[in-house]
């Protein structure tokens, strides 16, 4: 086993702040980004599109065992040969794990990182909502590990992340002899239901970090985005309606309008870094907005969501929300991000851990009152009462009336709703706010 790195073949493309895009596991980097590349460089940034070892035009080195960090640090061996001091990164799928892993290493290299359906599987072990689906992965996993037949498990195997893909790359596809090329290495790579990131370094993890999630993935992938956020609050966490796992190629302009905002509000001139004058902030001004998102309260405050599939124009926002519910509840997270929300914050209403919530500006708080509503009133006076929140609209939910009593004079911009009517309170709360 060797540990050395080695220097990935990419895809470079225009100039100013670097963007390092990483594919997945079956598409190198010009099919996987075919979509992305050419609109970031007319954005004014530099891409580079690496092909992970092994695949496209890359080395496969001289290892048979290649570990998401050794991966990782090719990427950091390649941007220094191109003298890149720091950029940007975006990982879909399996590179999303690298690209994670990375910013986990070696975070000074790393001014954003945007994770596309992370595949952090590993993290489904043990929950009994998803053992029988992560017990189905890790079988056919282990089929693929063992060098059985590729129709024997590949197209189940594929289903269980992206089932649209798993038809489309079937002997005799056009795509096939990417699918080929891919099983020559893939078994040599560190198995995705193995891969878990490092808990120390990912709670001290302070990169800015956009997690991209398909409202039509499926649910392990959608838990694995909401795991994630939960677990980095600062993280914006976003699921595009109508997506599945290939979003970003599926729905390329949303994507590519989603990334260009994230990455505007994290320039390389805030990590010190020198970026053309075309790209600088001068005389204390604020830089001038990309066009998609023209209406941006606060860098951190939201990020834009997909248009509804079919349409173009201005990109609407998303908002913050900071959630307490108890588990029964959990699908109005859901119903907030199908419907366009950022929801970094999600825990259960107890416990003094909310007192953190005004850390994470967040443009609406919503709390749940259907169980321990003496709880869950005293903790909205107390979020009412915190500076960093005024003006906030705090949302609180309960099927009875009678639950919110006491909190009117009590809490500056009250929202009352029941639970089938959230989605509506939140967007007219949030309207009214603006």
């Amino acid at each position: 086993m060797s540990d050395t790195t080695v220097e990935l073949a990419a895809i470079e493309r225009g100039a100013g702040p670097a963007v390092t895009l990483i594919h997945g596991g079956v598409f190198h980097s010009g099919p996987a980004w075919a979509r992305t590349i050419g609109p970031l460089v007319q954005a004014g940034y530099r891409v580079i599109a690496v092909d992970r070892r092994g695949y496209g035009r890359s080395p496969a080195g001289d290892t048979d065992q290649i570990s998401v960090n050794l991966q990782a640090r090719d990427v950091a061996t390649t941007l220094r040969l191109r003298e890149v001091e720091a950029s940007h990164l975006a990982g879909v799928s399996y590179g999303a794990l690298v690209a994670l892993e990375l910013a986990l290493a070696r975070p000074e290299l790393v001014l954003s990182l945007t994770l596309v359906e992370p595949t952090i599987f590993s993290w489904l072990k043990g929950d009994p909502d998803y053992e029988p689906w992560i017990h189905r992965f890790t079988e056919l996993e282990g089929l693929g590990i063992a060098g059985t037949p590729h129709h024997v498990w590949l197209e189940p195997w594929l289903s269980l992340m992206d089932p649209a893909m798993a038809r489309s790359l079937r002997p005799g596809s056009p795509a096939w002899p990417l699918v080929e090329r891919a099983l020559a290495c893939q078994w040599r790579e560190e198995p995705i239901s193995f891969y878990r990131p490092d808990e120390d370094r990912l709670d001290a993890l302070a990169v800015p970090m956009l997690i991209v999630n398909g409202g039509d993935s499926e649910p392990a992938l959608r838990e694995v985005g909401e795991l994630l956020a939960e677990r980095l609050p600062s993280a914006q966490h976003v699921e595009m309606a109508g997506a599945g796992h290939q979003l970003h190629a599926q729905c390329a302009g949303a994507f590519n309008q989603l990334l260009e905002a994230f990455m505007a509000h994290n320039p390389a001139d805030s990590a010190g870094l020198e970026v053309p004058a075309h790209r600088r902030r001068t005389g204390g001004a604020q830089q001038a907005p990309h066009p998609a998102i023209s209406s941006l309260r606060s860098p951190d405050a939201s990020i834009p969501a997909r248009p509804q599939a079919g349409t173009e124009g201005p990109v609407t926002m998303i908002s913050k929300i900071a959630v307490l519910c108890w588990e029964e509840s959990r699908p109005w997270v859901s119903a907030l991000r199908q419907n366009g929300y950022s929801v970094p914050w999600v825990e259960e209403p107890k416990g003094d851990s909310y007192k953190q919530i005004p850390r994470l500006e967040p443009d609406l708080v919503l709390i749940d009152l259907t169980r321990l509503p003496d709880q869950g009133k005293a903790m909205a006076v107390t979020l009412a009462g915190n500076d960093a929140l005024s003006g906030i609209p705090i949302v609180v939910v309960s099927e009875k009336d009678s639950a919110t009593r006491g909190l009117k004079g009590k809490v500056e911009n009250l929202v009352l709703t029941n639970p089938s009517d959230i989605v509506t309170a939140v967007k007219s709360a949030l309207s009214g706010k603006d």
